[in-house]
């Protein structure tokens, strides 16, 4: 029997996620509008705006593992898009 723990994307995750984002200093909101939710979490001088608490956990984590420049060079863009297939030519 493995010890692997797992956890997927589900509705079960949103609350921890919430939840997690105050922890690391975040206020927390949901913005309603026309085209859909937006969700936004901000500390100091940083906003993050995503479509569901997780994916702003998920922005929180990039920006903590990252910093300021967590953009990735062109270079870093095309290697991970061959790597993965994320170019549009898998096949």
């Amino acid at each position: 029997m493995s010890n692997l723990e797992q956890i997927a994307d589900a509705g079960n995750t949103l609350v921890p996620a919430i939840l997690t984002l105050r922890a690391l200093g975040f206020t927390v909101t949901r913005e309603e509008r026309d085209d859909g939710d937006w969700w936004l979490a901000q500390a100091d001088n940083l906003e993050l705006r995503a479509s569901d608490p997780l994916k702003l956990l998920g922005l929180a984590e990039l920006r903590r593992a990252r910093g300021s420049k967590w953009k990735a060079t062109d270079s870093k863009i095309d290697e991970i898009l061959r790597e993965y297939t994320l170019d549009g030519d898998a096949g």
